[in-house]
């Protein structure tokens, strides 16, 4: 009698762990084969960063090509992915004080991946940024068009912050 018991038990225990190893499986399969397309794009979320950056504009040079009336030169912007804040409170505190509009703008759009905190710093910003101390806030070059005749500026034209031309020459080249 005991070790018939001793069978049952045995048999109970073993069916036990299959159903939880068959369990088991089934949950791997759902998480890996099944739901693979929601767990990729979730992460591509979390850990993928897209900012888009405009390439630098040639350089314009006067009838002797010797003088450059319009050329780049590359200067820092700052921003946060508020979707991965590390330090949030001091981060948050920061911008409000420093930068309300972006603060407010935070605050309005918390999902958002990407927040310009400013951009096409000069160096004063620049170091005032860096020195804060804060994680999250990063750094990344941009082009910055320098006209270095103002005289010029109505017939060589204007680039916006996008550097995106808008009079002169530079809107004619824009469209190309």
């Amino acid at each position: 009698m005991f070790a018939r018991d001793y069978k049952i038990r045995v048999f109970i225990v073993f069916g036990f762990f299959i159903t939880l190893f068959i369990v088991i499986i089934v949950r791997l399969f759902l998480i890996q084969i099944h739901q693979k397309n929601f767990f990729k794009q979730l992460a591509q979320q979390q850990y993928e960063i897209e900012i888009a950056s405009t390439p630098a504009r040639g350089i314009m040079y006067d009838r002797t090509q010797t003088v450059p009336l319009a050329f780049n030169h590359d200067v820092p912007s700052a921003f946060i992915v508020p979707n991965q804040l590390v330090e949030p409170d001091k981060t948050k505190r920061f911008l409000k004080k420093q930068y309300p509009a972006v603060y407010k703008r935070l605050l309005a759009h918390p999902e958002k991946c990407f927040l310009w905190v400013d951009r096409k710093l000069d160096k004063k910003t620049d170091e005032f940024l860096k020195k804060a101390g804060l994680n999250d806030i990063h750094f990344v070059t941009e082009p910055q068009r320098y006209y270095p005749f103002s005289s010029d500026v109505q017939l060589v034209g204007l680039v916006d912050i996008d550097n995106v031309g808008t009079a002169g020459l530079e809107l004619a080249f824009s469209k190309q």
